[in-house]
């Protein structure tokens, strides 16, 4: 395109000079070059008219598929700030999951030691009713077959065939009384054994 304008400037100055002799015939020569030339410049400004409007084309899709990366990029912004959400949700419910699970701990901690003292007491308990019968009672390590214990239950108030008075010692009416057993007067009976 450059080396056409420039053809066509060089024949235009040259038309401008006057026109004598040998020269008309020249200049004649000369018009018609610089219509070929000009034909030339119209089917390339008429190419170049096509390519600019194919380049407006691919610009207008461009900017079209420019506002549907926007338009993605906008979704996925969000979708990542509901993915921030939803791990900040679970950071929480899991710190809460913790901290239940450590006070389940120290309850079940706390839980353990009242067996613990439970079967403490049971055992002291079984010391003395052992005491008071002169019977044995079995170990727990030894006396265990399958989960179960060997130990027969304390019997509680409602089994008991002799009535309790309220402070769980046992009602015995003057008939029922052997004034002649003196078992009584011994001192491990009336202190509930050598360990009391």
């Amino acid at each position: 395109m450059t080396d056409a304008v420039g053809d066509m400037a060089a024949i235009v100055k040259s038309l401008n000079k006057p026109k004598t002799g040998d020269n008309l015939t020249m200049t004649i020569e000369r018009e018609h070059e610089l219509f070929i030339s000009m034909a030339g410049l119209q089917n390339l400004l008429e190419t170049l008219n096509d390519k600019m409007a194919e380049l407006a084309k691919q610009v207008y899709e461009l900017e079209g598929k420019n506002q549907d990366l926007k338009a993605e990029n906008a979704g996925l912004k969000s979708e990542n700030t509901d993915l921030k959400d939803t791990v900040e949700n679970v950071r929480f419910l899991s710190s809460n999951r913790q901290l239940e699970i450590e006070g389940l701990r120290k309850e079940r901690d706390f839980l353990k030691g009242q067996v613990s003292a439970l079967r403490s007491e049971r055992d002291e308990a079984w010391s003395q009713v052992a005491l008071l019968d002169g019977t044995e009672i079995p170990d727990d390590d030894e006396s265990e077959e399958n989960g179960e214990s060997l130990r027969p239950p304390i019997p509680n108030e409602s089994e008991s065939q002799v009535p309790l008075k309220k402070d769980n010692q046992p009602e015995v009416s003057e008939d029922d009384w052997d004034w002649e057993d003196e078992s009584w007067l011994d001192k491990d009976y009336l202190t509930g054994g050598s360990d009391g």
